[in-house]
């Protein structure tokens, strides 16, 4: 007699849970149609006829804009279109001044500012006078002064021909400190003081532009921009007062009482307004 004998696993497997079925997606139910009351339509038909924008016009009719707040956007639009316009300015940047995110008078500033250093970037007293031909008189480190006409120029020195001898002399532009029409000297020199606590250090121009008083573009722009009143020291101890006519990356002209006074930026050694 064959016995059958029944194998029971001790660790069945269990088997995968059978998925549950999805319900069935709801179809959303349609919309109701709305009906525009056509008073609010008539409202803002009015509102359009007096100037406002058809939508904002709509949305003051369904009382979801304030009218004060609509008409503070229009005088708003208005205004950004007004410095837009008077200043070719980008629209974005028309808005932000609008709204007083930004200064308008600041952007402006940096505008002719960027213009004026695009246009005046090397300008040079030395070669206006070597073109006209006519006198200078350049003060010099050490106390000497050398009056005469601009033979050439050169990038770091000038040929200059004395008034009182036949050979022209090469100056180097490292010992220049200013420069003005020889015939101004008398009045110029009224306006030239000295300080003294200046003077006693010594000082000459630094060889290397990093040991220099450096100032900013964007501020001798402003004194230039504003016509403030600033006032200049030397390494000599020369003080100079007046307003900036001019300036480029070497040379910064003031006009002083006695008149106009080049500077060499080298030379400085501070340089504020007054």
């Amino acid at each position: 007699m064959v016995r059958k004998v029944l194998y029971i696993n001790p660790n069945p497997t269990p088997s995968a849970p059978k998925p549950k079925p999805r319900p069935a997606a709801r179809k959303p139910a349609p919309r109701p149609v709305r009906r525009e009351d056509p008073r609010l339509k008539e409202r803002a038909e009015e509102l359009h006829a007096q100037g406002m924008p058809f939508q904002l016009a709509m949305g003051v009719a369904q009382g979801r804009v304030e009218l004060s707040e609509a008409l503070e956007r229009m005088a708003l639009q208005e205004k950004a279109r007004r410095i837009q316009k008077d200043h070719e300015l980008p629209w974005s940047l028309a808005v932000q001044i609008a709204r007083g995110h930004v200064d308008q008078e600041i952007v402006l500033r940096r505008r002719r500012q960027t213009v004026y250093a695009a246009e005046n970037p090397t300008r040079s007293v030395l070669d206006a006078y070597q073109v006209s031909g006519a006198p200078l008189r350049v003060a010099l480190v050490g106390g000497e002064v050398v009056e005469g006409t601009i033979v050439s120029v050169e990038p770091y020195a000038v040929m200059m021909a004395p008034a009182k001898e036949q050979e022209a002399r090469e100056i180097h532009k490292l010992s220049m400190l200013y420069a003005h029409p020889p015939a101004d000297w008398k009045a110029i020199k009224k306006a030239i003081k000295s300080d003294k606590k200046v003077a006693a250090l010594g000082l000459v121009p630094p060889p290397t532009p990093k040991d220099r008083y450096t100032i900013s573009t964007s501020r001798l722009f402003r004194y230039l921009d504003t016509a403030a009143e600033v006032e200049v020291v030397l390494v000599s101890g020369d003080r100079l007062q007046g307003t900036v006519g001019w300036f480029s990356r070497f040379e910064i002209s003031m006009n002083t009482k006695g008149g106009e006074v080049v500077v060499f930026r080298h030379a400085l050694h501070e340089m504020g307004s007054v």
